[in-house]
């Protein structure tokens, strides 16, 4: 029965699964806008919000990174970069366009504003480099102690009165 009071435990396999349904939401996504890219460009001509220098790279490259940064927030490599990429996108479609799927994109931007803090936990590759870091070799040619100075008394033999 600890299962529902449980007030401390394995944090690991709950980001797993929020970075693998976010990032497979935004593999989606990409896929989807990719196999209609020019009616993707159109769409956010239309908003009117950018101008249409502007409105045309961002429309042709959201698709890219929507696939990119989805897949490897899924691997949970180079999570704090990609988290933050994510999160900025969550809030540009927030704040730039009218989706019916705002609600989703709240939670998305909470998720990845989270991992952003947390880190990808332990099934990630950012874990491997992280202990290649950790790792560090003692060669044994070094003291372990080094010997202190042999401290002598002060004479006062040379002060006139």
């Amino acid at each position: 029965m600890s299962i529902f009071h449980k007030a401390k435990g394995g944090t690991n396999l709950g980001i797993f699964i929020i970075r693998l349904f976010i990032g497979l939401t935004f593999l989606v996504a990409g896929i989807t806008k990719l196999y209609d890219l020019e009616g993707f460009v159109n769409f956010v001509k239309s908003t009117g919000v950018l101008s249409d220098n502007l409105a045309f790279i961002l429309g042709f490259s959201f698709p890219f990174f929507e696939l990119v940064f989805g897949a490897l927030y899924i691997l949970g490599l180079f999570t704090p970069v990609s988290s933050f990429v994510l999160a900025i996108m969550n809030l540009f479609i927030l704040i730039a366009f009218d989706v019916p799927s705002y609600k989703f994109h709240f939670i998305a931007l909470a998720c990845t504003i989270s991992t952003l803090f947390m880190g990808a936990g332990s099934f990630s590759i950012d874990v491997f480099f992280e202990k290649k870091k950790r790792t560090i070799t003692v060669s044994q040619d070094t003291p372990k102690e080094s010997p202190t100075p042999e401290v002598k008394d002060a004479s006062f033999t040379n002060i006139e009165h």
